[in-house]
């Protein structure tokens, strides 16, 4: 094995009644990356996607992952939300905000 994705269908925001396929877990060895693997696994989920009646993928990772967010974006992917978060010390006052 080189690599492997998952994907399930969901429904994204309770805004709408629009399905996706979250593609998750996607790992490639890192002897088989910069090869194309991880865009044909891609390809696979999105094919999976279709079958299903689905026509958008979705994802996350984390903003700070400069190479994955760029590698994504160059599949096609492009940012839709924000998610912000923040310690509960730091809401409730018992950490000092940055």
């Amino acid at each position: 094995m080189v690599g492997m994705a998952a994907g399930h269908v969901h429904q994204p925001s309770t805004f709408s009644t629009d399905l996706a396929v979250e593609l998750s877990s996607v790992y490639v060895r890192p002897s088989h990356r910069r090869r194309g693997v991880a865009r044909r696994l891609t390809v696979e989920v999105a094919r999976f996607a279709r079958s299903r009646g689905v026509d958008r993928i979705t994802l996350k990772t984390f903003a700070q992952n400069e190479e994955a967010v760029a590698a994504w974006a160059r599949m096609g992917f492009e940012p839709r939300a924000l998610q912000m978060t923040a310690t509960t010390a730091r809401l409730d006052g018992s950490e000092p905000a940055e």
